[in-house]
């Protein structure tokens, strides 16, 4: 929730009105709000919506699992 809301935020500060900023946030963290029609008309013209559909979702629990491998490795040392 707040954790991804705070880095699309600062995905959106980083890049201001940048091309593509709204697939960057939602391949990231996966806040999809950001995408233009026309991107998500690409991505479904090219078959590619179920990626930036879930690759947020993905990339997510990836990070929390590696930053909870680092939490225990370093506990334990």
């Amino acid at each position: 929730g707040n954790l991804r809301q705070s880095i699309s935020d600062s995905i959106h500060q980083t890049l201001g009105d940048q091309a593509l900023v709204g697939v960057i946030q939602a391949i990231t963290v996966g806040v999809r709000a950001a995408i233009t029609r026309e991107e998500w008309q690409v991505f479904q013209a090219t078959g590619t919506s179920h990626i930036v559909a879930i690759s947020g979702l993905h990339v997510g629990l990836v990070a929390g699992f590696c930053a909870g491998l680092v939490l225990f490795l370093t506990r334990r040392s």
